[in-house]
């Protein structure tokens, strides 16, 4: 009799309880896409004085953010994707060159990491070919700037790290690839 009246106590409270001890639910991933139109005009002189163009670039860009929380609510990775298509050219001459690309980035709040995924920089000339192509994947540590995985063809970042190593501007390396390309 006695089994029988615990057994009988214990199912109802054990149901209570359950009904006020559910799990915290994660909020929804929020999520934020933007379209644009990016415009940029380099003036090589800048680089070289017997360069004496500019090059105008232009690109119809989609960039979506996910941020996700984990239970308590608080961030704990953050999803960056970017698409376009674009083109650059030389205002004296004309030569064009061809600006497209896709990429994944991924922050990894958490554990500090960083993923990079995808075309993030391939410009190209028709019929010469690749100016610069920046493809693959590569993992980075939230508070460094040199990767400490890499997969793939890095024009464009080992341009940028090169001109962080000495000192310099990072983006000199890559401006003087683009108007050498297009001069």
């Amino acid at each position: 009799m006695k089994t029988t009246r615990i057994v009988a106590l214990t199912i109802p409270i054990a149901f209570l309880l359950m009904s006020f001890a559910r799990p915290a639910a994660a909020m929804k991933p929020e999520i934020t896409i933007i379209s644009y139109i990016y415009e940029e005009t380099i003036d090589c002189s800048a680089w070289n004085p017997e360069w004496t163009f500019q090059i105008q670039r232009i690109q119809d860009e989609e960039d979506r953010t996910v941020i996700h929380f984990d239970k308590n609510g608080d961030p704990d990775w953050i999803m960056f994707e970017w698409k376009w298509m674009g083109t650059a050219w030389n205002t004296v001459s004309g030569l064009t060159l061809k600006d497209d690309g896709h990429a994944v980035e991924l922050w990894d709040l958490e554990s500090n990491i960083v993923k990079w995924s995808g075309f993030y920089y391939h410009y190209t000339i028709p019929g010469k070919g690749n100016v610069f192509f920046d493809t693959g994947h590569q993992v980075f540590d939230l508070n460094g700037v040199q990767p400490y995985f890499g997969a793939g063809q890095h024009d464009m970042f080992d341009a940028l790290n090169r001109g962080i190593q000495e000192g310099g501007d990072p983006w000199a390396y890559f401006y003087v690839a683009y108007c050498s390309a297009l001069a």
